[in-house]
C-alpha cells in the first residue's frame, strides 16, 4: 500500500470521517460512492477515538446489572420528576424519547472514563447499595456502572463550506441529521434490549434522557478493549482466540436469532471481562472472557430463512465483507468479519494489506475484492513492535508474544470463514461446531 500523501489524517491520525470518505471514494472510483452512511465506517480498528470510547463504555465491572428496583428502573417507566438542568438552552430540546429524566436521582455519576465522536463515556455508581448476603449485617456495595452520553443534536459538518449560515438546504439538512440520530439512538436501545438475555454481550441496565443527552447506563467490563490487548501483545495464543471466537459467534448467532445483522465485528467492539495480571490471564479466571459492545451499526433483516438482503453500508470498510462493497448481503457478512478478526488475532496484522493505517479507501476496496489469504510468517516481529502506540514505549520486547503460523486447523477455519462467495462461506452453527473450538471447548 503506497503512503497516505493525498488523503491527509486528521489532528489525532483518525480514518477520514464520514464526508471525507466519500468524497475521496468519488475523485478516486469516479462517482461509485452515492449513498452516506454511518460515520463509524470510516474508523479503522487502530487510532480512533471512538473506538476507544465506546470500549471505555463497558470498563470497570463491580457486579450483575440490577434487575430492578430503585437504582435501575426499567426501561419502559415513566417519571415525573423535573427535567434536569441543561447548560445552554439555545437551540431548545432537538426530540424527547420518552425516556426517565432521573440518572442523577438513580446514580452518583462520576470522573470521565472515555470520550469520542459520539459523546462522553463517565464511571457511575447506583446510589442506593445493595445487600450481598442475607446474614445480619451483611456486605453491602455500590454497583459500578458506566453512562454513555450522547447528544441529541450532534454537530454539524459541511463539504467545503457549502452552504452559507441561514441557508434553507443547510437547515434542512440539520432536521435530517437530528432525525436520525433519534433513529439510531432508538435502534440501539432495542436491540440491547433484545440481547439483555445473551451472555456474551454487555448488558444495558437502563435508558434515560435529559434536554440536551441521550444517557445510557451499561453493564462494565474492567479489562479494556481487545484492540488494546492486540496492540499491547501483538498476537493471542490460539486458546486465547479460540474464547474470543466463542464468543464472538455465539453473540452475532444470538444478533441473527434476533433478525438483526450486527454489522460492526472488529477487536475494538469487545471488552474484557477482567483485568489482565502479569501473566496475561484473566484476574482469578484461566478463560479470557470478553462481551460484546456498541450496536450503533446493527441494522435489522428479519430470520435468516426470510434470506432478505441489507443494501446500507455501514461498520467498518477494513472488516466488511465483499458483499458489503457490492451493497447486496445478509447476516453471513457477520461471518467474514469474525475471519478478519480471528487472522487479525493470531497474525499481528489484517490479511489483505501491510499496514491499513496507510492505506487509501480505494486500496482497502482492492483488498477485500481481490487480495489474496497468505498465511506468511517472513515479517520481522519488529515490525508489529514498532507499529505500537507511544504510549507503550516502557513496554519490553519480552513482553510480547512473537508471531507464529497458525495451526492447520485454525487456518481451515479462517480460510472457510473468508470464502469470498457468502453461499459457499461457512455458517456461524457450523463455525461453532468446526474441530479448531471444539478442541478448546
Amino acid at each position: 500500500c503506497r503512503a497516505l500523501t493525498e488523503i491527509p489524517r486528521g489532528k489525532n491520525g483518525e480514518w477520514p470521517d464520514e464526508e471525507d470518505w466519500e468524497k475521496r471514494v468519488e475523485e478516486e472510483h469516479g462517482g461509485e460512492e452515492d449513498e452516506t452512511t454511518t460515520t463509524k465506517k470510516h474508523q479503522h480498528q487502530h487510532g480512533t477515538t471512538t473506538a476507544t470510547a465506546e470500549a471505555a463504555a463497558a470498563a470497570t465491572s463491580g457486579g450483575a446489572p440490577p434487575s430492578g428496583g430503585e437504582a435501575a428502573p426499567p426501561l419502559s417507566s415513566a417519571s415525573s420528576a423535573p427535567p434536569l438542568p441543561s447548560s445552554s438552552e439555545e437551540e431548545g430540546e432537538a426530540f424527547t424519547l420518552g425516556w426517565p429524566r432521573t440518572l442523577h436521582e438513580c446514580y452518583d455519576v462520576e470522573q470521565e472514563i472515555g470520550r469520542g465522536s459520539f459523546g462522553v463515556v463517565r464511571l457511575a455508581r447506583e446510589r442506593w447499595p445493595v445487600q450481598f448476603t442475607s446474614s445480619p449485617g451483611g456486605f453491602l456495595k455500590q454497583q459500578a456502572f458506566a453512562v454513555k452520553s450522547i447528544p441529541k443534536r450532534p454537530k454539524r459538518r459541511t463539504r467545503r463550506k457549502r452552504f452559507v449560515q441561514g441557508d434553507e438546504e443547510e437547515k434542512r439538512n440539520a432536521e435530517r441529521l437530528v432525525q436520525r440520530q433519534k433513529e439510531k439512538l432508538l435502534g440501539e436501545v432495542a436491540f440491547m434490549v433484545a440481547l439483555n438475555d445473551c451472555p456474551y454481550a454487555a448488558q444495558l441496565v437502563g435508558a434515560y434522557e435529559d434536554a440536551k443527552s441521550a444517557h445510557l447506563v451499561v453493564e462494565l467490563c474492567s479489562g479494556g478493549d481487545l484492540k488494546h490487548l492486540l496492540k499491547r501483545r501483538g498476537t493471542l495464543t490460539e486458546k486465547e482466540a479460540s474464547e474470543v471466537m466463542f464468543t464472538a459467534l455465539n453473540f452475532i448467532k444470538h444478533c441473527h436469532e434476533k433478525g438483526f445483522v450486527f454489522s460492526d465485528v472488529k477487536p475494538a467492539n469487545f471488552m474484557l471481562k477482567f483485568k489482565l495480571n502479569d501473566e496475561g490471564a484473566p484476574s482469578g479466571n484461566q478463560a479470557l472472557v470478553v462481551k460484546g459492545i456498541d450496536f450503533g451499526c446493527s441494522q435489522r433483516i428479519g430470520d435468516p430463512s426470510e434470506r432478505n438482503m441489507l443494501t446500507k453500508r455501514t461498520g467498518t470498510p477494513a472488516y466488511w465483507s465483499p458483499e458489503v462493497f457490492m451493497r447486496f448481503y445478509d447476516h453471513q457478512a457477520d461471518v467474514w468479519s469474525c475471519g478478519m478478526m480471528m487472522y487479525e488475532m493470531l497474525m499481528g496484522k489484517l490479511p489483505f494489506w501491510d499496514d491499513i493505517e496507510k492505506c487509501t479507501p480505494k486500496e482497502v476496496h482492492r483488498g477485500v475484492m481481490r487480495g489474496k489469504l497468505r498465511f506468511d510468517t517472513q515479517e520481522q516481529h519488529e515490525r508489529v513492535y514498532d507499529s505500537l502506540d507511544s504510549q507503550e514505549e516502557d513496554l519490553s520486547e519480552e513482553d510480547y508474544i512473537p508471531r507464529t503460523k497458525p495451526s492447520p486447523l485454525a487456518q481451515d477455519l479462517i480460510i472457510r470463514m473468508l470464502d469470498k462467495d457468502p453461499k459457499a462461506r461457512i455458517t456461524v452453527e457450523e463455525a461453532l461446531e468446526h474441530p479448531w473450538l471444539q478442541q478448546w471447548h
